[in-house]
């Protein structure tokens, strides 16, 4: 992970504040909530109390406390740090910054990264529970409700409709379909339009003379399809798979 300039800034951060744990060290245990996908901040820290290992590979020193086993990042250190982490990628942008750099080095290293991308969606649940406050705001003012409506057939041939609803984001996702890796990103409140988004998010990308030369076709589900969409496309020399 190319994370030396956010590791840096955020060590700037702390400067004259408690330096009880290494920045390395706490952001590792961060990508591990998200690769290992740990529910909370809580189930977090309940693992890295469990497992040595883990605090290991994290880059934490095994030190002993009063109750027996190793200490390891409070509750209330965990959300200082997430906090930080949050302030310096509103201001600065850098974790987005260090995603398109790592995108960078992947296209140099497989020539084919990018040929067949596709787009989708996915709920991001908020911890608020989206009930509204007496004044009528949420508790998470950047959240909202989403709805989404699933379609189909049962086995005989009747219709179908399941809605979901929730409270928090969408992550709008486009990744390259060979190798199932990212491509590029955006998280939006939960309401907002795929269709939209999609088509925002292409034209971004497309912007790249070495994307647009690469990428042979787009994938997208059916929802999605519209005639500015497959015009988009084709203007570009892609072929839409919706």
């Amino acid at each position: 992970m190319q994370d030396e300039e956010i590791v840096k800034i955020l060590k700037s951060c702390r400067k004259g504040g408690r330096k009880n744990w290494p920045v390395e060290a706490m952001l590792n245990a961060f990508y591990a909530l998200l690769v290992l996908q740990y529910r909370s901040m809580a189930d977090l820290q309940r693992n890295l109390a469990s497992n040595p290992t883990l605090m290991r590979i994290c880059g934490f020193e095994l030190k002993p406390s009063k109750k027996g086993k190793f200490r390891v990042p409070s509750m209330s250190a965990l959300s200082r740090f997430w906090i930080l982490l949050r302030q310096v990628e509103d201001e600065l942008d850098v974790i987005r910054a260090m995603f398109y750099h790592n995108r960078d080095l992947l296209k140099q290293a497989c020539p084919d990264f990018g040929e067949s991308l596709g787009f989708d969606g996915k709920k991001l649940h908020s911890h608020s529970t989206g009930r509204t406050r007496a004044d009528g705001t949420f508790s998470d003012a950047d959240a909202d409700w989403g709805r989404h409506d699933y379609r189909g057939k049962d086995a005989k041939g009747n219709d179908w409709c399941k809605t979901v609803t929730w409270f928090g984001y969408k992550l709008h996702l486009v990744a390259d379909t060979s190798c199932e890796l990212p491509f590029d990103f955006r998280v939006e409140k939960a309401n907002s339009s795929e269709t939209k988004v999609c088509q925002e998010m292409v034209a971004e990308i497309l912007l790249d003379e070495e994307v647009r030369e690469r990428c042979v076709d787009f994938v997208a589900d059916c929802g999605l399809d519209s005639n500015s969409l497959r015009r988009q496309l084709h203007e570009n020399g892609v072929m839409p798979l919706v």
